[in-house]
Protein backbone atom coordinates (compact mmCIF):
# COMPACT_ATOMS: atom_id res chain seq x y z
CA UNK A 1 0.00 0.00 0.00
CA UNK A 2 1.34 3.41 -0.97
CA UNK A 3 1.39 6.10 1.69
CA UNK A 4 -0.25 9.35 0.67
CA UNK A 5 1.42 12.44 2.04
CA UNK A 6 -0.71 15.47 2.74
CA UNK A 7 0.71 18.92 2.11
CA UNK A 8 0.80 21.14 5.16
CA UNK A 9 1.38 24.85 4.66
CA UNK A 10 3.65 26.01 7.49
CA UNK A 11 2.33 28.91 9.57
CA UNK A 12 5.12 31.22 8.48
CA UNK A 13 5.75 34.17 6.20
CA UNK A 14 7.87 33.44 3.15
CA UNK A 15 9.59 36.84 2.86
CA UNK A 16 10.28 39.74 5.20
CA UNK A 17 7.50 42.32 4.99
CA UNK A 18 8.19 45.96 4.17
CA UNK A 19 8.35 46.98 7.84
CA UNK A 20 10.13 43.88 9.14
CA UNK A 21 12.56 44.85 11.93
CA UNK A 22 15.16 42.50 10.41
CA UNK A 23 15.32 44.34 7.06
CA UNK A 24 18.37 46.49 6.40
CA UNK A 25 16.26 49.16 4.71
CA UNK A 26 13.65 49.55 7.45
CA UNK A 27 13.11 53.01 8.90
CA UNK A 28 11.64 51.33 11.98
CA UNK A 29 13.70 51.72 15.17
CA UNK A 30 12.40 49.66 18.08
CA UNK A 31 14.98 50.71 20.65
CA UNK A 32 17.65 48.90 22.64
CA UNK A 33 15.38 47.15 25.15
CA UNK A 34 12.93 45.76 22.57
CA UNK A 35 15.58 44.67 20.05
CA UNK A 36 17.46 42.83 22.81
CA UNK A 37 14.24 41.01 23.67
CA UNK A 38 13.56 40.16 20.01
CA UNK A 39 17.12 39.04 19.24
CA UNK A 40 17.25 36.71 22.24
CA UNK A 41 13.90 35.08 21.42
CA UNK A 42 14.03 31.51 20.10
CA UNK A 43 11.39 32.39 17.50
CA UNK A 44 9.42 35.47 16.57
CA UNK A 45 5.85 35.95 15.36
CA UNK A 46 5.46 38.43 12.49
CA UNK A 47 4.32 41.80 13.84
CA UNK A 48 1.64 41.97 11.13
CA UNK A 49 -0.04 38.80 12.41
CA UNK A 50 0.42 39.18 16.18
CA UNK A 51 -2.88 40.98 16.81
CA UNK A 52 -5.04 38.43 15.01
CA UNK A 53 -6.33 35.24 16.48
CA UNK A 54 -3.83 32.52 17.27
CA UNK A 55 -4.54 30.41 14.20
CA UNK A 56 -3.68 33.35 11.91
CA UNK A 57 -0.30 34.09 13.52
CA UNK A 58 2.73 33.39 11.34
CA UNK A 59 6.41 33.07 12.09
CA UNK A 60 8.56 35.99 10.91
CA UNK A 61 10.57 35.30 7.76
CA UNK A 62 13.17 37.91 8.74
CA UNK A 63 13.91 36.22 12.07
CA UNK A 64 14.17 32.80 10.40
CA UNK A 65 16.51 34.14 7.69
CA UNK A 66 18.72 35.91 10.22
CA UNK A 67 18.95 33.03 12.70
CA UNK A 68 18.34 29.96 10.52
CA UNK A 69 18.88 26.84 12.70
CA UNK A 70 19.03 28.95 15.86
CA UNK A 71 15.35 29.79 15.26
CA UNK A 72 13.17 27.20 16.99
CA UNK A 73 10.44 27.19 14.33
CA UNK A 74 13.01 26.85 11.51
CA UNK A 75 14.48 23.76 13.23
CA UNK A 76 11.00 22.31 13.77
CA UNK A 77 10.05 22.84 10.11
CA UNK A 78 13.37 21.37 8.96
CA UNK A 79 12.85 18.23 11.04
CA UNK A 80 9.34 17.78 9.63
CA UNK A 81 10.59 18.29 6.09
CA UNK A 82 8.50 21.40 5.54
CA UNK A 83 9.64 23.61 2.69
CA UNK A 84 9.53 27.14 4.04
CA UNK A 85 10.31 28.81 0.71
CA UNK A 86 12.06 31.74 2.35
CA UNK A 87 13.01 34.60 0.02
CA UNK A 88 14.46 38.05 0.52
CA UNK A 89 17.71 36.95 2.16
CA UNK A 90 19.51 39.95 0.64
CA UNK A 91 17.18 42.39 2.45
CA UNK A 92 17.93 41.07 5.97
CA UNK A 93 20.82 42.18 8.19
CA UNK A 94 23.85 39.91 7.87
CA UNK A 95 24.30 39.53 11.63
CA UNK A 96 22.27 40.05 14.81
CA UNK A 97 24.87 42.66 15.85
CA UNK A 98 24.15 44.80 12.78
CA UNK A 99 20.43 44.52 13.46
CA UNK A 100 21.00 45.53 17.08
CA UNK A 101 23.12 48.53 16.11
CA UNK A 102 20.42 49.77 13.74
CA UNK A 103 17.67 49.62 16.38
CA UNK A 104 19.60 50.60 19.53
CA UNK A 105 19.45 54.33 18.99
CA UNK A 106 20.64 56.78 21.61
CA UNK A 107 18.29 56.44 24.57
CA UNK A 108 18.95 60.00 25.75
CA UNK A 109 16.59 61.13 22.99
CA UNK A 110 13.90 58.49 23.34
CA UNK A 111 10.96 57.80 25.59
CA UNK A 112 12.68 54.63 26.85
CA UNK A 113 15.14 56.78 28.82
CA UNK A 114 12.40 57.95 31.18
Amino acid sequence: MRRVRSYVKPPSCTKPCKNCPFRKDTSLKVGRRKINEILTAQSFVCHKTINGNEKDMKQCAGHMILFKHENQFYRFAYRLGWKLGLTGHETVFETPEKCHDHHAYDLRYSEEAY
